[in-house]
């Protein structure tokens, strides 16, 4: 088994970095200070600019650097890993790790000049999970709904191993940043969440990467059926709703991060980043002023359609020309009937005058 990690060209770089960086923490005097993200140094101060990569492999906790590795091994890749392109996986990577650091700096950075915070630009920010959460979104966007510890063949009866069974890939980044809040919340199990801003910063970087920017073959790139493009266009990206932003939460949670997240959605569409939503055309029974009415080819009687028909208006034409012939003649017709009772009415008065 180890052999076959050692010959992964995906695992082995990953493991080794962290291994090797995590490491540098017995030679450096202050490694956290010089590998982890510290804003003041890496902006203002040192210029240490290796700290957008070196934060995201640094481990100073050993319990924290053994859990890393079980995620990493026994977890997330326990089935293995597709790359179909390492160019474009590597460069899928070192984007999620540099959003998650940048992004993370210009957090901080925020919070300082709102709140006055010190320790916001001179605490040390560091941890495996940013690299955790990119490969958890890669690997979602082909597992989706397969279940991640299905090899138990007897039912479990514990309400954990019912909860095992229920845990799909699809679910896997939320899990991995709910237990890094709820590790946050506890005093004592902060050790385990020192980089919570890495992980959200990269559930959402690595989310909306592979929807609409990764070229997926196996996994199915977005195609003229996805709604979210016109007819007959093409892009890159996962498709689906099953890797839908709102698919990582339980179905009982839709209702409340729905609006959330088409609000999110719309607000970033206009910025150009996204493709704008196209509305789908709604299934099921059509409501009464839906149905087609009589004259009308399926429009409703409130809302008609602006385009004209053509058909119709050469007819409206040929019957306002026909109506424009037969008063023609009417008025005609009644011409010369008045004609003809003057001269019968002239015709007696003359006769009595002679």
């Amino acid at each position: 088994m180890i052999v076959n990690i050692l010959r992964n060209p995906v695992i082995t770089p990953l493991l080794g970095g962290l291994l090797l960086i995590s490491a540098m923490d017995f030679f450096l005097s202050d490694a956290s200070a010089i590998l982890g993200l510290l804003p003041a140094n890496t902006f203002v101060a040192n210029k240490y600019i290796w700290n957008l990569f070196t934060s995201c492999f640094f481990e100073k906790n050993f319990l924290r650097l053994i859990l890393d590795i079980v995620l990493l091994l026994w977890v997330i890749l326990r089935e293995g890993i597709v790359v179909e392109s390492y160019e474009q996986f590597g460069l899928y990577m070192v984007l999620c790790i540099l959003a998650s650091t940048f992004g993370t700096s210009v957090y901080c950075f925020i919070r300082f000049f709102a709140t006055g915070l010190e320790e916001m630009l001179l605490e040390p920010i560091y941890g495996f999970s940013a690299v955790l959460m990119a490969l958890s979104m890669y690997v979602r966007a082909y597992k989706r709904d397969s279940q991640l510890f299905s090899n138990s063949s007897d039912a479990p009866t514990s309400p954990q191993g019912v909860f095992l069974t229920k845990l799909t890939y699809n679910n896997l980044p939320l899990v991995i940043t709910a237990v890094q809040l709820l590790c946050y919340c506890i005093s004592p199990l902060k050790i385990f969440s020192s980089d919570v801003p890495f992980t959200i910063i990269c559930l959402l970087f690595s989310w909306s990467y592979c929807r609409f920017y990764y070229n997926f073959h196996e996994a199915g790139g977005r195609n003229s059926s996805d709604p979210l493009l016109p007819a007959g266009e093409c892009a890159p990206g996962a498709a689906g709703d099953s890797f839908a932003f709102v698919a990582m939460f339980p179905t009982a949670l839709h209702v409340v991060i729905v609006p959330f997240s088409t609000a999110f959605y719309n607000l970033v569409a206009l910025v150009g980043i996204f493709p704008e939503l196209v509305a789908e055309e709604r299934k099921g029974p059509k409501h009464h002023l839906d149905r087609p009415t009589q004259g009308t080819a399926g429009a409703s009687p409130l809302f008609k359609d602006s385009k004209p028909d053509i058909a119709q208006e050469r007819r409206r034409a040929r019957a306002l020309k026909l109506l424009d012939a037969k008063m023609a003649e009417l008025n005609a017709a009644a011409g010369s009937g008045d004609g003809g009772w003057d001269e019968e009415e002239a015709g007696p008065a003359s006769q009595a005058s002679t």
